[in-house]
């Protein structure tokens, strides 16, 4: 009778093949000792494949949040002993700031001003007129939101104007056949043979007018301003000047009128023999950035080869821009770079 049973229920069931295992789907497994039925082939309330679930919601910051957020994060950096070396620092700390210039435009010069006080690029004073939005924070910001790894923008960056922390890249091969009409002469190296004739050039170089130069003001100054102005302190005699600029210029000082129209007066018997002039620039003075503009740019150029142009008479002048010539001042110099202010 017994066997009759085990028989009947194995053969209803169906629950074992001719290879020993079960083959029948369609029936749940009841655990002997109680938990829930655990099923075959996703039946009996099992998700189906195609089952949605909740997607989260991307997080939300407010621009403080993510100015914070990046001030954190190259402290964190700059701390971190994970980075191969400083040049690798210098240029995830500069990803970080070109997120923050590309997302959040407006927080970059308050964190410039931070990381210039906080690793002392500079005394806390100067960081925060340089940095500060209406100087050099918005250009900078600019600057960094167009920067790239891939071009060697940031190694550049890091190597000449934070530090000297990454090596000099090599600079871009450019393709110069396309800028000329007709190919360079196989002779151009070779120099043509001397006529015996002789010209007579003036060479003029680094004028360097200020028109806000005062006569009798601090000649030696030692507070946030240039000398030989009407704010010019010396902080051991703010009241009375140590050394007073004079009327034909002082060695510390940027080059008064006076001084540039004697040197004309002086040079007219060798203008008046002269074949043409060049002048290889940097005509402004050297302001200090948050005292620039480029009202004050354009009046102090202007003004200056005006000037020449009248002193020179009728002979040719062929001019150049300095790297202190621009608005900012030294954009156009891999020296100095707008991080400075001479």
């Amino acid at each position: 009778m017994l066997v009759a049973l085990l028989a009947s229920l194995l053969v209803g069931a169906s629950l074992v093949s001719a290879q020993g295992y079960s083959t029948n789907n369609a029936n749940s497994t009841l655990p002997l000792r109680g938990g829930p039925e655990l099923v075959y082939a996703g039946q009996y309330g099992v998700p189906p494949l195609n089952a949605s679930s909740p997607q989260p919601y991307p997080l939300l910051f407010n621009s403080s949040e993510i100015a914070v957020f990046a001030q954190q994060q190259v402290d964190a950096i700059i701390a971190s002993t994970s980075f191969e070396g400083n040049c690798s620092k210098c240029i995830a700390a500069v990803e970080v700031v070109k997120m923050l210039a590309l997302t959040q435009p407006t927080s970059v010069p308050p964190l410039l001003v931070y990381l210039c006080q906080k690793y002392q690029y500079a005394d806390n004073t100067t960081c925060a007129l340089r940095y500060q939005s209406t100087v050099l924070g918005a250009y900078l910001t600019q600057i960094v939101a167009r920067m790239s790894v891939s071009t060697d923008d940031i190694q550049l960056a890091c190597a000449l104007e934070l530090g000297g922390f990454c090596p000099t890249p090599k600079a871009v091969a450019i393709n110069e056949t396309a800028w000329f009409a007709k190919p360079k002469p196989a002779n151009a190296t070779v120099a043509p043979p001397p006529s015996g004739k002789l010209i007579r050039v003036i060479h003029i170089s680094d004028t360097h007018w200020d028109s806000r130069y005062e006569v009798g003001a601090e000649g030696n100054c030692t507070e946030y301003s240039m000398c030989c102005r009407s704010d010019s302190v010396n902080s051991l005699s703010p009241n009375k000047p140590t050394v007073p600029a004079a009327r034909y210029g002082d060695y510390g000082c940027d080059v008064p009128a006076d001084l540039i129209l004697s040197m004309f007066n002086y040079m007219q018997p060798w203008i008046a023999n002269s074949s043409f002039a060049i002048f290889t620039g940097d005509i402004a003075s050297h302001d200090k950035a948050w005292q620039l503009s480029r009202a004050y740019l354009k009046y102090e150029e202007l003004n200056t080869l005006l000037t020449f142009k009248a002193q020179f008479g009728g002979i040719p002048l062929y001019p150049t821009l300095g790297n202190h010539d621009s608005f900012p001042s030294d954009q156009v110099t891999i020296s100095f770079g707008i991080g400075t202010d001479n």
